[in-house]
């Protein structure tokens, strides 16, 4: 086993899943359109709420199934199949909050395995690490607002 493979193993795979499933604009399009749609939505629903192709939305929101961020549930009525939805997961949820909760927290550096510290400033002492807003899939979206941190 190498250093990279001890290392990253030690992060749950579900863990380094969910992160993948967020890397990309379609995908916290997506997220963000679920949560404001009450956590659910057919694909009918997303394709035209995002304007997005059939074939980038089926492979987007497989991405986020694999991640355990989406799930897909059909529904029946009296044995018939009546709609197909997809919804944000609890554990999906769990992460955003769990991600605005980190933003709004002040971070100091990584330190070094033996316990020296990384700075930039070539001091090892520790200092908070400011947070400077940036423009990202979640700006301005009803999330932003209502998940408390």
């Amino acid at each position: 086993m190498t250093k990279v493979e001890e290392y990253s193993s030690q992060i749950p795979l579900i863990v380094r899943q969910a992160f993948k499933a967020f890397g990309s604009d379609n995908r916290c399009a997506i997220v963000v359109a679920l949560y404001e749609h009450d956590g659910r939505l057919t694909f009918s629903r997303l394709k035209i709420a995002l304007e997005l192709d059939p074939r980038v939305l089926t492979n987007e929101l497989k991405k986020l199934r694999n991640g355990a961020i989406v799930t897909h549930y059909t529904e029946y009525t009296e044995g018939k199949r009546d709609h197909s939805y997809y919804e944000l997961t609890d554990f999906g949820v769990d992460i955003l909050k769990a991600a605005f909760s980190a933003l709004a927290t002040p971070h100091q550096p990584i330190t070094a395995d033996i316990g020296e510290t990384v700075s930039t400033s070539g001091t090892s002492e520790l200092t908070p690490v400011p947070i400077i807003p940036t423009q990202d899939c979640w700006a301005g979206s009803r999330i932003r607002r209502e998940v408390t941190c």
